[in-house]
């Protein structure tokens, strides 16, 4: 086989996969409430909505910006919407090339570049984050972009190599804008490399300090010029949300079962990695994954799997050198092709295994059934009236996928919200066939939550059989009559008509 095409097939096939596992039709409520920003929000640093909830949106604000952009490109529907999540796809999946040069810049030795990167892709968390436009996913790309040109300016002399640092601090400030520990994604792979591994070590430390000093910089400019600190957020969650939400009120599991899902069954190739802990680059797997992953772990109140997205690089590294622990026992008693066979075979065993996990992952709305639900209800009936009470995920996805239909929420929602009901003369007062549109209560939260639920002793909150779940305004009024016409997975469509005598 010629050694272009054999190269071509080692990354093509990987990929593919990677493309074809990840892609779920799920959002996550988060996704949509960026999509929707993006999307429908005046886009100015100084609009109100960009300074709502603490920071939660200025601390995500590259990743709102760039959704932003590609709609305006691309218009708003179904078909741009689906190209904003294939671009998303395509960001995890490059973070995971440049991380392959990541670590080839780093002199780490064949094939332990290319097992890493391998592993980064099959994650659990990358296959999740994939097509979903996170803010997660923007800033996993953008670290591993400012890692990459940082590692470059190492080795060029003079203000080429200041350059590289530059933009290196530049990639870093639009990752830290779309998610701020970012910085501890950065710090938790470069000052291990810095410690255990590099070569250029007074290079690497006034490197360093050129991107960090410059990031102050930008970081500062920004803050002072429009208020928005990338910072913000995290300094205050505990008093924005602490008197919201207790710590388990949605039933998320232990923070140390969140960190076994993370890697799941690929723990078994980060563990092996140990039998090597002499190698100084084991030693950078390890410093990186243990700083990244124990604070959060620990100061959380409770944390998701894409919250140990930090530790994603390291993993990977620590998971790769297992690999080549595993290859290199099997090498010892089998012959090379058997020795790759079976490591191979196992990797696809634990990778399949994690797929387990999924169940467990956040879901805000549920694409696929959603979408036809919708169409056999838009054909069948002109210029219908979709009334729901969400606007984080099913409102929010429908007017992203239906913008010009007449999708109204039951609910303000930072006036971003075109056709609201407040009341229930506003629905009598709409024309055309009425529908309000539900989602079942179980589906919409994660089995392990829901499990927790139960052996705790709380009940489901689950729709009984023609009860319309909702805000008590509408589905508690006498003024109005509901009749099951239609339903498709998780989603129930009521259609409302007025009762008589009314």
């Amino acid at each position: 086989m010629h050694p272009r095409l054999k190269s071509f097939l080692w990354w093509f096939i990987p990929l593919i996969l990677f493309l074809a596992l990840a892609f779920d039709g799920n959002t996550h409520w988060d996704e949509t409430n960026y999509l929707y920003k993006g999307a429908f929000a005046p886009f100015s640093l100084s609009a109100n909505w960009v300074h709502l909830s603490g920071g939660f949106y200025s601390g995500r604000i590259f990743h709102i910006f760039l959704i932003h952009s590609l709609f305006s490109i691309l218009g708003i529907g179904i078909v741009s919407l689906f190209i904003i999540q294939v671009t998303m796809a395509l960001c995890i999946a490059g973070a995971g090339v440049l991380y392959y040069f990541v670590l080839k810049e780093m002199d780490l030795p064949s094939p332990i570049p290319y097992f890493a990167a391998v592993v980064f892709l099959f994650l659990p968390l990358s296959l999740y984050l994939a097509f979903k436009s996170l803010a997660e996913t923007t800033a996993i790309f953008m670290t591993a972009l400012s890692i990459y040109l940082y590692l470059r300016g190492l080795k060029k002399e003079g203000l080429f190599g200041v350059m590289l640092w530059l933009l290196s601090a530049s990639a870093l400030f639009l990752a830290t804008n779309s998610r701020v520990e970012s910085l501890l994604t950065f710090t938790t792979l470069v000052i291990p490399f810095i410690c255990f591994q590099s070569r250029w070590r007074g290079t690497a430390l006034w490197g360093l300090v050129w991107v960090g000093l410059t990031w102050v910089v930008l970081t500062a400019g920004l803050g002072l010029l429009t208020g928005i600190w990338s910072v913000e957020f995290i300094i205050r969650r505990s008093a924005v949300y602490g008197a919201k939400f207790a710590a388990d009120s949605m039933g998320y599991p232990a923070n140390y079962v969140v960190a076994i899902l993370f890697g799941g069954g690929l723990w078994l190739f980060a563990l092996l990695s140990l039998f090597g802990i002499r190698r100084n680059g084991i030693k950078m797997a390890w410093g990186g994954l243990i700083v990244s992953m124990v604070p959060i772990a620990i100061l959380a109140d409770h944390v998701e799997l894409r919250y140990f997205n930090p530790a994603i690089y390291s993993f990977s590294l620590a998971a790769a050198f297992g690999i080549n622990v595993f290859l290199n026992w099997m090498k010892q008693k089998k012959t090379l092709l058997m020795a790759r066979i079976l490591t191979l075979s196992l990797f696809c065993i634990l990778v399949a295994s994690n797929q387990l996990a999924c169940p467990f992952q956040e879901v805000g709305t549920s694409g696929f059934p959603l979408i036809r639900l919708m169409d056999r209800t838009r054909k069948s009936h002109d210029d219908a009236l979709f009334v729901m009470s969400h606007p984080h995920s099913m409102y929010a996805f429908l007017r992203l996928c239906y913008p010009d239909d007449r999708i109204a929420l039951m609910r303000e929602f930072y006036g971003l919200a075109p056709l609201k009901m407040l009341d229930p003369a506003d629905i009598i007062r709409q024309p055309g066939p009425k529908f309000y549109l539900t989602p079942l209560g179980p589906k919409s939260v994660p089995l392990l939550m829901r499990l927790r639920r139960i052996l705790k002793g709380k009940a489901e909150n689950r729709s009984v059989e023609n009860k319309v779940a909702g805000n008590n305004w509408v589905t508690g009024a006498d003024i109005f009559e509901f009749k099951e016409v239609d339903r498709e997975s998780n989603y129930i469509l009521y259609e409302i008509t007025v009762a008589d005598g009314n």
